[in-house]
């Protein structure tokens, strides 16, 4: 898989938009999903390596990674053979 077909379709809108100066957000929240054979804490330290935070890690069933990113190293990140998909981990609302 190409490093910018991890990237939800959703979030390349809200990159592209910050990058153009639409939105004031500097870090977004986001998901990355892993392959199964992941190192959640090679992944897990990259992102606090650069200067980015974790709020939730879960190993299983599908090891994911909830964390708030700067919008220029989401696809540094893409570029991990370990991350399997990047989504935008918006709030969602019941009706």
């Amino acid at each position: 898989m190409a490093d910018n077909e991890k990237i939800s379709e959703e979030l390349s809108i809200i990159i592209k938009n910050i990058f153009d100066g639409v939105l004031p957000v500097k870090k977004i929240p986001i998901i990355i999903s892993l392959n199964n054979e992941a190192e959640l804490e090679k992944i897990s330290k990259e992102i606090i390596s650069q200067g980015n935070t974790i709020d939730l890690r879960l190993p299983e069933p599908i090891p994911i990674i909830s964390c708030s990113i700067h919008a220029a190293k989401i696809k540094y990140l893409a570029s991990f053979s370990e991350i399997k998909k990047i989504e935008y981990d918006g709030k969602t609302y019941a009706l």
